[in-house]
């Protein structure tokens, strides 16, 4: 119904195609070993400071107010696929330029609306803010 005119064809990711060059290599392994190197560097301080060698405070932290943002994350993945009809709708009825890019732009403007209004109400940690 929605993707009819749709034909798979099999390709490489870009991800893949750039790990064949030796220099996206490179950054790549200098960035896992930065993030090996920080998270090695926060379980390290939180056993000295502590005395504990996996501190949870920390991911709890990250992850507060999570309960708080599982209806707006399904209310954001509903506008989301939205987009399928209201782009079927406009190819099928020729909609007018003037009409839809209104649409879209409120279409755009009601997901940023719930996302940075559920970060600003419940005061999330920072990975709940992301997932947002």
């Amino acid at each position: 119904m929605f993707f009819d005119e749709k034909i798979f064809s099999y390709s490489n990711s870009p991800l893949s195609d750039l790990f064949r060059i030796a220099d996206y290599r490179t950054l790549y392994n200098i960035v896992v070993a930065c993030f090996v190197a920080l998270a090695f560097n926060l379980i390290l301080c939180d056993y000295f400071d502590k005395g504990e060698l996996f501190d949870l405070e920390t991911l709890y932290w990250c992850f507060s107010g999570f309960s708080n943002i599982i209806l707006p994350y399904f209310m954001i993945t509903g506008v989301a696929y939205a987009v399928i009809p209201l782009v079927k709708w406009i190819i099928d009825n020729k909609v007018n330029r003037y009409v839809w890019i209104p649409v879209y732009i409120f279409y755009i403007l009601a997901i940023l609306t719930i996302g940075c209004a559920t970060c600003v109400i419940y005061n999330l940690g920072m990975c709940s803010g992301f997932i947002i």
